[in-house]
């Protein structure tokens, strides 16, 4: 059982505390205190009251952060401060999954991977487990041919210049998002306003690249795209198909089997998987190790 200290009281620490207690009853986690920038309490919500300058003092392996934007990042820089480990930091999040463990977890986070994704999945699926976006193919979408030219040389693309040939409108949101092109593909940063965002997030992330640690994903319903994609040599590999196959790296969605996720647009069905709105796999499993462990059972 993992030790593990609540840092926050805050809406997200009372929207989430009974998850916190889910994973207690279950015995992954033993919760050791509590603490927030308020030092009037000598318990919170039935939890020892840890004061913050009694962090270091405290025997913990892991925080779970309850805090999300401007309160997680100034959460990070006060760890940060009192020099302990990123890897150590576990948001609100994570707890979210019932297949959660704090070693499979504290595992991802030393070595989280860098997800390759021409869509929106990737983008998604870190932030459903609450890790830090460690790719560039964040929030854009890349054409099925173009991108698995992309992955037959990822280096070289990374290596040329975006230049910005066009503009996409953004329907929900209702703004122009720069289309640019690279070497001989384009991408559409679909959720961005302007190029410059566009680029500027491009080359921060470039740098975070794990190339020891990546999961190559995508979703197609065009079998010679999914063949293709069969036959790139990566070690995780993992592309969404809507039809029966048993070629390597290319998972049938069993949720379709259904006919009323048959009748929905395929991209809201493997969208929805990454959002844990349709529960089918243990998506950390899948980020650790490339393969599909499923959590659900089917009503055929």
């Amino acid at each position: 059982m993992k030790r593990c200290l609540i840092w926050g009281t805050g809406k997200v620490f009372h929207d989430y505390i009974n998850l916190v207690k889910y994973h207690e009853l279950k015995g992954s986690i033993k919760v050791v205190g509590v603490t927030t920038n308020l030092s009037t309490f000598s318990e919170y919500e039935g939890y020892p009251f840890v004061s913050k300058s009694q962090i270091l003092k405290t025997e913990f392996d892991f925080i779970i952060a309850m805090g999300k934007g401007k309160v997680l990042r100034s959460i990070y820089e006060e760890m940060q401060a009192f020099g302990i480990p990123k890897s150590k930091l576990f948001t609100y999040k994570a707890l979210v999954h019932s297949e959660f463990y704090p070693d499979k977890y504290e595992s991802v986070k030393k070595n989280t991977p860098t997800i390759f994704s021409n869509n929106c999945w990737g983008g998604m699926t870190y932030n459903d487990l609450g890790l830090e976006f460690e790719s560039p193919l964040i929030n854009l979408a890349i054409g099925d041919r173009d991108y698995i030219k992309f992955l037959s040389n990822p280096q070289f693309y990374l290596e040329q210049e975006l230049v910005q040939v066009d503009t996409g409108f953004e329907n929900v949101h209702e703004f122009e998002y720069p289309i640019c092109q690279c070497g001989d593909i384009k991408i559409n940063f679909i959720h961005y306003e302007n190029f410059r965002n566009a680029q500027n997030s491009w080359n921060r992330r470039k740098k975070r690249i794990n190339w020891d640690n990546l999961l190559v994903e995508m979703y197609t319903e065009n079998k010679e795209i999914a063949d293709s994609f069969s036959k790139l040599s990566y070690k995780k590999k993992i592309c969404f198909v809507s039809f029966k196959t048993e070629k390597e790296g290319l998972e049938y969605v069993e949720l379709l089997d259904n006919p009323e996720m048959r009748s929905m647009p395929f991209t809201l069905v493997v969208n929805g998987m990454a959002q844990g709105l349709y529960p089918y796999y243990d998506a950390l499993e899948l980020v650790q190790t490339g393969k599909i462990k499923k959590v659900m059972r089917l009503n055929r």
